[in-house]
């Protein structure tokens, strides 16, 4: 009986490539979704200094 519950113990506790595959494909779908959130927020950050630029220009 012990030996048994250490064999469930420890086979809950390993992983195979198969769940590293699914961490992996997890992680680059977060990551892309990442990515493009920044680029977005970049884009805008970049567009008001422009419109600043600009609205200072014209003033001075």
């Amino acid at each position: 009986m012990q030996a048994a519950s250490i064999v469930e113990l420890v086979d809950e506790q390993l992983t195979t490539k198969r769940d590293f595959k699914e961490i992996v494909i997890t992680l680059k779908s977060v990551i892309r979704e990442l990515e493009l959130r920044l680029t977005i927020k970049l884009s805008a950050i970049v567009a008001v200094g422009i419109g600043i630029v600009a609205v200072l220009v014209k003033l001075l």
